[in-house]
């Protein structure tokens, strides 16, 4: 081969190749007796490689391989026939090993990219096989998956780890198509499974008020999953340091968007202020699993610096307070995370799809989580055309108009203006809350029991409440009566926690069945509804009436409605009125 033409294949943009491997590669055409040192060098780099990966140093590791993958490429572009292929099983090595460096980075582009390098010198690679297939999961096209996983199983049947991994993608795309999903493990043993994206009947559509928001396109039930969507990226720091887990948050979110066109257009739609991007209509495809979607060639899209991802978060992000109990949001969280976080953290995680929820305190959908996927379901019947919201703040509080100043708008929603007009009249109650609230929290008690004495406090409360609903001087029908009982509705909780023996099973079944309508009133599962108070309910009547009566026949009909909305904010509370409250 002549001079010049060894400087243009090495100058070809395809072999990436830096100026210092250039002049290597063009002293070692130069020098061919000094092939067999160079091939011992490749693998040395390559061996180096692993080390740098088996210590977790994913970043150094990839810069190795990929420079070990480049002088490969480059040799076997420039060599003579009688050393043609010596370089090549080191480079398919390098090429299959930087993918799976990418792939414990969650890298799942950049992942694939590298899988499909080796594979375009050696077709049958087994590990570059699989590590195509979980990218591609990675990126959730799975039926692509699937097939790259097939390929690898066929050529080592019976490789467990294969089959598992193919198991799971025929399960990821079963859910990610029907929307159904077999939780029934989890809510038995709260370990999370495996959850694919889902996108219902929904579109994104412009609003007079808000940007942008999510419409229903068809009518759903009460219950009806709507939208599964898995976290982005996580941000984690110990308790007491301000808004590091924000800070965190922001610089995984830089990674990812440089790292992945398709979560760098995503970036490109969250709501920003930085950018007059919010009345910006996404493509609904760039949510979904497997679609079509593609990026316009003719539009490059840069991804944000930190400024631009620190406000994203900030907004855009759900934290503890939108989350729940932020130690078992965690422990769903421990695979995503790859490691065990401690116990005290701020936790926040971003999410694509439901970053288009708009705010209403009277919400028409109900989030939960199972690990990192975010559930959410219609909580009620929701004709077509219904616009999907959920509740930005602690939905209970009497202070959710000032709360909702953090996303820059006033919430004037119909519960809002409610409570201007009935707060002056129920203030002693709402003291008398806080009051017995303070000083319940400051004695927590370590088992919530059954307790005659912190019963009777509660139920004082309760009376007190129930008495300035009565004395109010505006006439309230049953829904709004359910607003004012819901300020309270810790209270009518712990009420029923500390229920004595000597307390009829009538008044415990009308005490929970209480408290289910006051969670209905306010659009039920936005707070504490969950699968354990409906089967509690479920279980007295049982007892009360027997299996047979339509009292639980009916009670029945209600459960069944209120399965799929489940919160875990007071697990222990409702473990505990599980156990305690039919004894």
């Amino acid at each position: 081969m002549g001079r010049e033409s060894v400087a243009s294949v090495l100058a070809a943009p395809s072999l990436q190749l830096m100026a210092d491997e250039i002049r290597y590669l063009k002293h070692l055409e130069k020098n061919p007796q000094e092939t067999g040192t160079f091939i011992g060098e490749l693998e040395k780099w390559r061996l180096a490689g692993n080390r740098h990966f088996n210590k977790k140093d994913f970043e150094s590791a990839i810069h190795i391989y990929k420079r070990c993958a480049r002088l490969g490429r480059g040799f076997e572009s420039i060599t003579t026939e009688e050393f043609r292929g010596r370089a090549t099983p080191i480079v398919i090595m390098a090429d299959s090993n930087c993918a799976q460096a990418y792939l414990e980075r969650r890298q799942w582009e950049s992942a694939l990219q590298s899988a499909e390098g080796a594979l375009s010198l050696g077709p049958q690679h087994v590990k570059s096989l699989f590590r195509k297939g979980k990218a591609l999961q990675g990126l959730q096209e799975f039926k692509k998956a699937l097939a790259a996983l097939e390929a690898a199983l066929e050529l080592r049947p019976y490789d467990d780890s294969t089959m598992a991994a193919v198991a799971e993608v025929k399960s990821a795309y079963h859910q990610s198509v029907t929307g159904e999903f077999d939780l029934y493990n989890y809510y038995l043993e709260n370990l999370p499974p495996f959850c694919s994206d889902y996108v219902g009947s929904v579109e994104i559509k412009s609003t007079a008020t808000a940007g942008r928001g999510l419409f229903l396109t068809e009518s759903m039930k009460l219950g009806q999953l709507v939208i599964v969507s898995n976290a982005i990226a996580l941000g984690l720091a110990a308790r007491g340091k301000f808004n590091e887990h924000l800070i965190n948050l922001a610089f995984a979110c830089t990674r990812l968007a440089t790292s992945s066109v398709r979560y760098a257009h995503q970036f490109r739609y969250f709501h920003s202020r930085l950018k007059n991007q919010n009345a910006r209509v996404p493509p609904l495809e760039l949510y979904i699993p497997g679609s079509d979607w593609a990026p316009d060639p003719h539009s490059k899209v840069e991804p944000p610096g930190i400024e631009e991802a620190l406000e994203i978060v900030r907004i855009n992000s759900f934290d503890s307070s939108r989350i729940g109990n932020p130690e078992a949001f965690l422990d769903g969280l421990k695979d995503a995370l790859g490691h065990t976080p401690p116990a005290q953290v701020n936790v926040c995680a971003l999410w694509a799809l439901p970053s288009l929820l708009n705010h209403s305190c009277l919400p028409t959908c109900a989030v939960s989580l199972v690990g990192k996927a975010m559930f959410i379901r219609a909580t009620r019947d929701l004709p077509a055309g219904t616009e999907l919201t959920i509740s930005y703040v602690v939905s209970d509080s009497l202070d959710r108009e000032q709360l909702t100043k953090a996303w820059n708008f006033a919430c004037r929603c119909e519960r809002c203006l409610f409570d201007e007009i009935v707060k002056p009249h129920i203030s002693d109650a709402v003291q008398m809350f806080s009051d017995i609230m303070s000083d319940f929290e400051a004695r927590l008690p370590r088992a919530l029991e059954p307790d005659k004495l912190k019963y009777e406090i509660f139920s004082r409360l309760i009376h007190h409440v129930e008495q300035r609903i009565q004395n109010l001087p505006c006439k309230l029908d049953d829904r709004q009566k359910g607003w004012v009982r819901f300020i309270f509705q810790r209270g009518y909780m712990l009420r029923i926690v500390f229920c004595p023996q000597e307390v009829s099973r009538l008044e415990k079944i009308e005490m929970v069945a209480q408290l289910l309508n006051i969670y209905k009133a306010v659009e039920a599962g936005t707070c504490g509804l969950n699968l354990q108070l409906a089967a509690c309910l479920l279980k007295g009547v049982e007892l009360e009436y027997g299996r047979s009566s339509h009292e639980y026949q009916s009670t029945r009909k209600v459960f069944c409605t209120t399965r799929p909305i489940i919160r875990f904010d007071e697990n222990d509370i409702i473990n505990n009125l599980q156990l305690e409250l039919w004894r």
